[in-house]
């Protein structure tokens, strides 16, 4: 019993000082679905206990239902403040999401980078796209094309509450650990946690949940077991938008579809070339394959790794 209260005690303060980072407090049951190596048997009335003799002890304060650190109340201030932020970029995200909903061999959209945790006023909305396999380059161009002519996409001035393209993902290669270095990388594992799905009427999320949960069961035991979607943030298919990719897909499949996803590459690979990125470097921050496009230049997982570990002091 005391190991296990011990273990419990450990997650806690490990979990808080990685949100802390982002000025993100945590209500008991955030810790229960995202406690850092909390103990698989741990019960939501156990993670309680602890919380309450680590607010006794004052190693964690609590205020309108949000822990954190002494000192750091004006967190609390901070997520609540955010709340209005966050309604309008995910209106904001919503509103393109229905521009780009009718793009053939468009599976799932996904609000990534931690969007509930990490958004600030000033940050763009990072799109995660899964797309069909084979698909991927026709996917890409016409999300590029259509948000760009609606001026919804960032640009090199302008990035506040504008949409990033910086990562697609055939629907065939899920599992994010291959692009992890390290098997605990903690900020990678919290940016698979955080995904919030905008439009998914494939249930993309539960395959994702699965494809993850070798890795996430190990670190974040319990936030693969939360697969249900709140339908009130997601944008559905409409009768019009659900024709026209229909219609596409089944006019662009087969060899007629290789086509025009291999003429389609060519256009698009002639222009991130011209860029000078290094292309499918060791650390996977740029990966560029029929199955990945991932243009993360400033990847800052190990930089938050190093920050969470430095920033913890075990007791």
């Amino acid at each position: 019993m005391i190991r296990g209260m011990h273990a419990i005690r450990r997650s806690i303060l490990q979990t808080l000082t990685y949100f802390d980072m982002f000025d993100y407090p945590l209500t008991k049951e955030e810790f229960f679905r995202y406690g850092w190596k909390l103990p698989a048997q741990s019960s939501f009335d156990r993670i309680t206990d602890v919380l309450r003799e680590l607010v006794k002890e004052g190693d964690i304060e609590i205020k309108h239902h949000f822990y954190f650190f002494p000192g750091r109340s004006k967190t609390v201030e901070i997520r609540r403040e955010k709340a209005w932020i966050l309604a309008q970029k995910h209106k904001k995200a919503q509103r393109a999401m229905r521009f780009i909903r009718w793009i053939p061999f468009l599976q799932a959209v996904f609000l990534c980078n931690q969007f509930e945790v990490s958004t600030r006023d000033e940050s763009d909305i990072d799109f995660l796209i899964v797309t069909k396999p084979g698909r991927i380059w026709v996917a890409r161009f016409f999300c590029i094309l259509v948000l760009g002519i609606m001026r919804l996409r960032i640009q090199k001035k302008t990035r506040k509450s504008k949409i990033c393209l910086s990562f697609f993902i055939s629907s065939d290669a899920l599992d994010f650990s291959k692009l992890s270095s390290r098997n605990d990388n903690v900020y990678f594992l919290y940016w698979i946690a955080l995904l919030m799905p905008l439009y998914d009427p494939q249930q993309i999320f539960k395959k994702v949940m699965k494809e993850n949960k070798h890795w996430l069961s190990e670190h974040i035991p319990h936030t693969s077991e939360y697969t249900h979607i709140n339908e009130r943030f997601m944008v559905s298919d409409g009768r019009l938008s659900k024709y026209i990719k229909s219609f596409f897909e089944k006019a662009w499949e087969g060899s007629y579809g290789d086509l025009i996803q291999s003429q389609l590459k060519e256009i698009q690979m002639k222009k991130i070339q011209a860029k000078g990125l290094k292309l499918n470097d060791p650390e996977h921050n740029i990966v560029v394959n029929d199955d990945m496009l991932k243009f993360h230049e400033n990847d800052r997982r190990t930089l938050y790794y190093d920050r969470w570990q430095n920033s913890y002091q075990p007791k």
